[in-house]
């Protein structure tokens, strides 16, 4: 990763696939933890901005997000790897969003979606409206897009996409908790299953995550939604 913060697709391949993995042989937990935030030119107060929340896909995708929103945006991103009910997701979503008093974000695009794949989703709708919650009470001038999750499919076999159904329908359910949140605070949803199902071709060989060409297709919704909202 560069001064631009930019990894590629191969860099998820080999470094992000491990991070869904649950450890079966004790309590359920992710293998690998992780947080990032980016954030840059921070001196230029004037130029509206960006927030990017979510995963390992949204880091993907952000460079392209950020390169078809240079004109008007500069873009940050705060990913990770937590479940949506862990304690660490809001002291560490407001650090990302508040560190720099001077900085506000025009714009905050938010999703959540494979991680943390044993909570229930009861308890997932109850920590994901807790969240939304918090970050409309932190950012209330911002404009907040709720993204559904990306589709995922099996490990490629001779280049063909098959769906993993398991996973697709834990992802699906949960798009349609973040789209039942979205109404209750009147936000902005940003379909992302449905872009991904159409792209499923575009998935890298882990079929979590994509090609360089599939992240640029995702960011393509991103922009425009962002642009839109």
């Amino acid at each position: 990763m560069g001064n631009s913060g930019r990894s590629t697709a191969k860099d998820y391949m080999q470094t992000q696939t491990v991070t869904t993995r649950v450890n079966s042989k004790k309590e359920p937990r992710e293998e690998y933890i992780w947080s990032r935030v980016w954030k840059e030119r921070l001196y230029d107060a004037d130029k509206k901005r960006v927030m990017l929340i979510g995963d390992s896909i949204i880091e993907g995708y952000s460079f392209f997000v950020a390169e078809q929103l240079k004109q008007d945006y500069i873009v940050s991103r705060w990913t990770h790897s937590l479940a949506i009910d862990s304690k660490f997701v809001l002291p560490l979503m407001e650090f990302a969003l508040l560190s720099d008093e001077k900085i506000k974000y025009d714009v905050i695009h938010f999703t959540h979606g494979g991680h943390g794949k044993w909570t229930t989703h009861e308890d997932y709708e109850a920590a994901l409206d807790k969240t939304i919650k918090r970050l409309v009470e932190i950012c209330p001038e911002s404009k907040i897009i709720i993204a559904t999750p990306t589709e995922y499919c099996l490990p490629m076999l001779e280049c063909q996409p098959v769906v993993d159904l398991e996973a697709t329908e834990l992802l699906s359910r949960r798009g349609e908790i973040a789209k039942k949140i979205a109404a209750k605070y009147n936000l902005t949803v940003n379909d992302m299953m449905q872009v991904s199902k159409a792209n499923r071709y575009l998935h890298s060989d882990d079929g979590v995550h994509f090609t360089d060409e599939g992240y640029e297709v995702l960011a393509k919704s991103v922009a425009a939604a962002i642009k839109n909202v």
